[in-house]
């Protein structure tokens, strides 16, 4: 909820290697996935909370851009 209500970055709180990854995850799907359809094309080492940050701050610029 801080990401999505602009307190935090998701780049405050997650290391910019896992924001790629879940980012490029995210971007292979032409609709919003669910977060375990991201978790599984992402490696072990990323937790759900982290996919969560990502996603929120996704949609934050998706919205923005609009």
């Amino acid at each position: 909820k801080l990401i999505a209500n602009k307190y935090l970055s998701s780049n405050d709180i997650i290391e910019k290697d896992k924001i790629n990854k879940i980012t490029g995850a995210y971007m292979q799907f032409k609709n919003e996935p669910k977060l375990k359809e991201l978790k599984q094309k992402l490696p072990e080492n990323i937790s759900y909370e982290e996919i969560r940050c990502v996603v929120a701050g996704i949609k934050e610029k998706v919205k923005n851009a609009v």
